[in-house]
């Protein structure tokens, strides 16, 4: 390590570095369909170049030697192909794909012996030896392919010195291929036009190639705003140009003639404008055009975030202790209106805290999004490896969950991409002669419902073999021979653990671990995944997650002498305990409700808990995990409350359906069940009976 900024900020390492390779990441997925369409688009090959650059420069700074290298390997390849210098062909975008597996792979530290990078670091070099001498990119859409000498040089001369190398050289590119270049001069308000700049030039390049912002310096102070000049290479006519700008401008076109007078036009308002004072350096890889005026965010530490929400949580905590005080001042007679006023400032102040809250928790919030590049990329390569054509689609990206979920989620995710690549799409000989398309489908979606956030993947494969699966569930002791096939019985099977009915392990699966593994992560988040299938149509796998972990709205309820907070999301519905509605079967406690018969828990004996009022319960408390309810048995219910779950010590942390603790009143705390796994309890236990 060269300097010590790894280890003084390892977290702003690694968030700027994961920002930068996801950004990379998907622009090399759309390079890739850019490229089935008919040629990548110069500004992608820009932004990859940028990008490179940038992971670059933070390696270095962080001391990050072989992240450097590789990046800076990158940065040359990148440029070599946006100056035309070499062909992005298929093979070689698997190249860049392959880099970028190995850079993720280094920001993390999982990266292996320092032999797979020098592997890389050789193809790459071959890559571009091969390419060596090459003029032009032939994948890259908009690239010249000049049959000739390049255009004379007659340009102007205060326009080329503001130019860098690669504008200078798309310049010269669209004059030889016979696009029509301009000028837009315009001028922005200066409280807006960072916004303004940004916005013009994504309308403008929708029509054609915005090679250079270039900002005029304008010498009449009565001119208000800033002055730009934007060069533009676009076959659409000057009417359409200045629509898509959607102000004043002026335009002037820009020819390749050695007699051409200055192409710099007057501002708008008048006067003349000085030449741009920009550098002519090669290294143009600082941000994009449009980019100016600084971001409008800024990156906070989770922990940051977990601190402010304890206290928030520890003010609602007070809040409900002044709450009860304004009470018992209203209560008594001599302090009525002492009371009352303090209940009036009670209530504002618990607007002001639940708005506080609600902004703590929108800080944590990240679009699902961020997940959909990754697991593309991931069926991108399984789809080279096992010989299957595939793509992932997704719907409802813009789906929030809590940052800390959507880390913890991905890696259930690559377990069921993984699993529906080896199990449920088929070859694409296969899919034909079951009337598909060749190329499989793997669609994952993601919407809110309540407080909860509904996570699906689907495939249209083949669906689950019930025979298949339970055979290979005998074979591992999982059933008894004999036991008849069923599609329930096989959905259950394949989430035991250790299961697979893979026959050989491969790269895609049959590793001994999947689904199981899923499950168990995604249930560490309070939250279920259910399975459906149709043979010959495909499986539907759908995650139920609570949209924060941060702080959730529970029901307090008294069992003995302990309290507990049950997720008012897990609840379906609460009602008094009656002893006719209650029986055994085969010794297990069930309830009867509207024909339903659910399992009941009492959570005084399930506990085995001390003191308390003795008799039976008085409520019963219904919950459902999926599809399968519980019913738990109360002493008393004490209403919702919004609670910060923290977590519990050794001794608890092993007991089934204990998600953590938090604090209900001073000097009091309950216990958070985790439904999902206290049903599951439950569950054995019966079966075990």
């Amino acid at each position: 390590m060269t300097d010590g900024g790894e280890s003084l900020r390892p977290q702003e390492f690694m968030g700027e570095a994961e920002e930068i390779l996801e950004a990379l990441g998907s622009d090399l997925q759309a390079a890739e369909a850019e490229m089935r369409g008919g040629g990548v688009r110069i500004q992608r090959l820009n932004s990859l170049f940028r990008g490179m650059h940038s992971l670059k420069g933070l390696a270095g700074m962080f001391g990050r030697g072989d992240l450097s290298r590789l990046a800076h390997r990158l940065e040359d390849v990148l440029d070599r192909l946006r100056m035309g210098e070499c062909t992005l062909d298929a093979g070689f975008l698997d190249l860049l794909f392959d880099a970028h597996e190995r850079l993720e792979a280094l920001v993390s530290g999982c990266a292996g012996e320092d032999a797979g990078l020098e592997e890389l670091l050789g193809r790459l070099q071959a890559a571009l030896g091969e390419n060596k001498g090459e003029e032009a990119a032939a994948g890259v859409a908009g690239a010249s392919d000049p049959q000739g000498p390049s255009p004379p040089v007659g340009l102007d001369a205060a326009l080329l010195s503001s130019l860098t190398r690669f504008e200078e050289h798309r310049l010269r590119a669209a004059l030889a291929a016979g696009v029509p270049v301009r000028l837009v001069a315009l001028r922005l308000p200066m409280e807006s036009f960072d916004g303004d700049l940004r916005s013009i030039i994504g309308s403008v390049g929708e029509a054609g190639e915005v090679i250079s912002t270039l900002p005029c310096y304008q010498p009449d102070e009565a001119v208000d705003g800033l002055g730009f000049q934007l060069l533009v290479a676009a076959t659409c006519s000057e009417e359409e140009l200045l629509a898509r700008v959607g102000r004043p401008a002026r335009v002037e076109t820009v020819r390749a003639v050695s007699d051409e007078p200055s192409l710099a036009p007057p501002a708008p308002g008048g006067g003349p404008v000085d030449p741009p004072q920009t550098s002519r350096a090669d290294d143009d890889a600082g941000p994009a055009a449009g980019e100016a005026g600084g971001s409008a965010s800024v990156r906070v530490d989770l922990e940051r975030l977990d601190r402010i929400m304890n206290s928030v949580g520890e003010l609602l905590l007070f809040r409900r202790s002044i709450a009860d005080v304004a009470r018992r001042l209203v209560d008594n007679p001599a302090t009525q209106v002492l009371g009352r006023d303090l209940t009036r400032a009670t209530r504002d102040l618990d607007k002001r805290l639940h708005e506080l809250q609600r902004s703590v928790i929108g800080a944590r919030m990240v679009p699902v999004s961020q997940m959909v590049g990754r697991l593309s990329r991931l069926v991108r390569k399984l789809s080279r490896r096992s010989g299957k054509e595939m793509v992932l689609e997704s719907r409802g990206g813009q789906t929030e969950l809590d940052k800390v979920m959507i880390d913890r989620l991905l890696n259930p995710l690559i377990h069921m991409v993984r699993n529906a690549v080896d199990h449920g799409l088929e070859d694409p000989h296969e899919r034909r002669r079951a009337g598909k398309p060749a190329r499989g489908r793997l669609l994952l979606t993601a919407a809110q419902r309540g407080n909860s956030v509904i996570i699906t993947l689907s495939d249209d494969g083949r669906g689950i073999d019930a025979e298949t699966v339970c055979r290979a569930g005998v074979k591992r002791g999982l059933l008894e021979p004999g036991t008849p096939a069923s599609l329930e019985l096989a959905c259950d099977l394949i989430f035991e653990p250790g299961f697979s009915s893979s026959p050989a392990v491969d790269e895609v699966s049959g590793r001994g671990f999947g689904l199981d593994v899923a499950r168990r992560e995604i249930r560490a988040l309070n939250g279920e995944v259910t399975l459906r299938t149709s043979p010959g149509v495909g499986t539907v796998l759908e995650i139920e997650l609570p949209i924060t972990l941060a702080i959730i709205q529970c029901m307090l309820v008294r069992a003995g002498d302990l309290d507990f907070a049950v997720p008012v999301a897990a609840i379906a519905e609460t009602l008094r305990y009656r002893p006719e509605r209650t029986e055994s079967i085969a010794t297990s406690p069930v309830v009867r409700l509207r024909g339903e018969t659910l399992p009941l828990v009492d959570l005084r004996r399930f506990f085995r808990l001390q003191g308390g009022p003795d008799g039976p319960p008085g409520y019963v408390v219904v919950t459902r995990s999926g599809e399968r309810p519980l019913a738990l048995a109360v002493g008393d219910l004490m209403g919702q409350h919004e609670v910060v779950i923290k977590p519990v010590g050794r001794r608890l942390e092993s007991i089934p359906g204990i998600a953590g603790a938090t604090e209900v009143a001073e000097n009091r705390a309950a216990l958070v069940l985790d439904v999902t796994t206290l049903t599951a309890e439950v569950q054995r236990m019966s079966g075990a009976a």
